[in-house]
């Protein structure tokens, strides 16, 4: 019998369940050919301006916009990709009560046909008018199912789960890095390389804390691009030394957001109450 998400048998966190919703947005999403923008378990607003726990933004490659036309028609991507989130918790969270989708599935029922070719989703729509969003999620779940079930899909939502409670937020490019190295080769047929999603995230932190991770993620970033010229042959010594210089700044910007070391208590102190 598979365990839940990380082996854990114990109660799981909201947090850890948002974090697999999401991933199972993305996963789906990049499995389809979307283009990520960025993933988020951070706490904020649907561009409806309806609260969210996380979110997970993507974009047509032929878009510029992360809500563009595309998003509004009933396309097989865009409605496997918000399917996706209630499918992971169902396969992974098995423990939690079900939840969390439904702005999810509203945006399905918002969802425009164009025409009578989308086939089979779109045929079903029309043969049962006054359905819910839940009957078509359980007649077509059997696709998702059988991409996130695989040994593969759940390794690539674990991985981007584990890295989202960390991180709390991640760009597109940092997303699909995940969850290619967890899915293995060859990548799926329709998915894009890491090098072809966003590399930054432009959202703006909402706390303090939030704005440190940013911090970090930006120190981290410019670590792997800078550093490795670090000592090149083809540098002037001024070259070497104005990324070392460099380099030491970014280590202590690192410091600084991660903050300092709790002090330890004085022996005289140490048995007293708080």
């Amino acid at each position: 019998m598979k365990d839940s998400l990380f082996n854990i048998k114990s109660t799981l966190s909201k947090e850890t369940f948002v974090a697999c919703h999401e991933s199972g947005h993305a996963l789906i999403g990049w499995y389809y050919g979307l283009t990520l923008h960025l993933v988020s378990i951070q706490p904020g607003r649907h561009l409806d301006d309806t609260e969210c726990d996380g979110i997970t933004k993507s974009i047509f490659p032929e878009s510029g916009r992360v809500e563009s036309v595309n998003h509004r028609m009933f396309t097989l991507p865009r409605v496997l990709e918000l399917l996706a989130g209630r499918t992971a918790t169902d396969l992974l969270c098995p423990e939690m009560p079900e939840g969390g989708y439904s702005h999810d599935f509203k945006t399905i029922e918002n969802l425009f046909a164009p025409d009578n070719e989308i086939l089979q989703m779109h045929k079903w729509r029309t043969e049962h008018p006054e359905a819910g969003v839940d009957e078509f999620y359980q007649t077509f779940k059997p696709i998702i199912h059988k991409i996130i079930n695989s040994k593969r899909g759940r390794r690539a939502i674990t991985a981007l789960s584990r890295a989202l409670l960390k991180a709390r937020q991640l760009s597109g490019r940092s997303v699909v890095q995940i969850l290619e190295k967890a899915w293995g080769k060859p990548r799926p047929l329709w998915a894009l390389p890491a090098d072809q999603h966003k590399s930054i995230v432009d959202e703006g932190p909402q706390t303090f804390s939030d704005a440190m991770n940013k911090v970090l993620i930006y120190m981290n970033l410019l670590k792997k691009e800078i550093l490795p010229f670090r000592d090149s042959e083809e540098n002037t010594s001024l070259q070497n030394e104005t990324i070392q210089r460099i380099a030491d700044n970014i280590l202590s910007i690192q410091f600084l957001a991660i903050g300092p070391l709790p002090e330890e208590p004085a022996e005289d102190q140490s048995n007293k109450p708080s």
